[in-house]
């Protein structure tokens, strides 16, 4: 049996509905948030919900977390400290911790190593440089993700980012022929989930379709432009987002738009995020 270590814990108990990666990263920041943890531990229950393969993937994530998370599938017991939450992924709570208190700032934070190691690979490839995430092409409708590569194939075309190096992340796109001296991956890299998670939050910028995946974005630092198909989850983005689908706690450098991508937007959204990001430096 698995005891918890801590005389008082914090557990998120997800074990009614399927965890996401989003809801799990949403969760780990959360609690990383809470007053106290560093000194305890976070722990996530994910009981009947999630396979093997997902968990040992989710685990090591874990393990790399700056302070102490344990995710994994927990014998019946009783809470001192449970906290159920329904969709795992919503930004409500840390929007009204936020709300609260403007000065609440929310970070996914890792093992410095970890991210020294990412950042010292990025510094390699070029400047800018920039992570892209297409999402699961299994689970959207394509007509988001056609105008979307669409738009960055042209965007890594223009004058002004020809010097720039783009990193694909995460799920990646079939049937596209990229150019090497623009593009590459991070299967080329050599990278797994961890490091693609951390390269997205210390990038010059992360550019994506709303997924699970951009919550390493969001919980950072670095500029991001997300892109949202305006009629997908319509009601959900409003109650757990917010009514325009923008969040709350977001930079000024950090866009998440409710609309189709087109490279004249991407462009100006890019130079107006990377201008804004060297006036406010991390």
């Amino acid at each position: 049996m698995y005891a918890l270590s801590d005389q008082s814990p914090l557990v998120y108990d997800l074990r009614n509905q399927p965890p996401t990666l989003g809801g799990i990263l949403t969760r780990i920041v959360e609690g990383q948030t809470r007053s106290g943890l560093e000194s305890s531990t976070l722990y996530i229950d994910v009981t009947g919900h999630i396979d093997e393969e997902t968990l040992r993937v989710w685990e090591g994530i874990a393990g790399l977390q700056a302070s102490k998370v344990v995710i994994r599938k927990f014998p019946a017991q009783t809470y001192i400290d449970s906290r159920e939450v329904e969709p795992a992924y919503s930004l409500r709570t840390l929007s009204e911790l936020w709300l609260a208190d403007s000065g609440n700032r929310f970070f996914l934070k890792w093992k410095e190593e970890e991210v020294r190691d990412v950042r010292e690979t990025l510094a390699q490839l070029g400047s800018p440089v920039i992570t892209v995430h297409f999402r699961n092409q299994d689970n959207i409708e394509n007509r988001i993700l056609e105008s979307f590569r669409q738009a960055i194939l042209e965007v890594a075309d223009s004058p002004d980012f020809r010097g720039a190096k783009f990193v694909l992340v995460g799920e990646k796109p079939t049937g596209t022929s990229w150019d090497a001296s623009w593009f590459t991956s991070s299967d080329e890299i050599g990278w797994g989930l961890p490091q693609e998670l951390i390269a997205s939050q210390v990038a010059d910028c992360f550019i994506g379709v709303a997924s699970g995946f951009c919550s390493a974005a969001i919980f950072s630092n670095s500029p991001y432009l997300i892109y949202k198909d305006p009629e997908h989850h319509r009601q959900h983005v409003s109650r757990d987002i917010g009514p325009d689908g923008g969040i709350v706690f977001a930079a000024p450098e950090q866009k998440l738009f409710r609309q189709f991508p087109d490279s004249s937007h991407m462009l100006e959204a890019l130079r107006d995020s990377l201008r804004l990001n060297v006036s406010h430096p991390e």
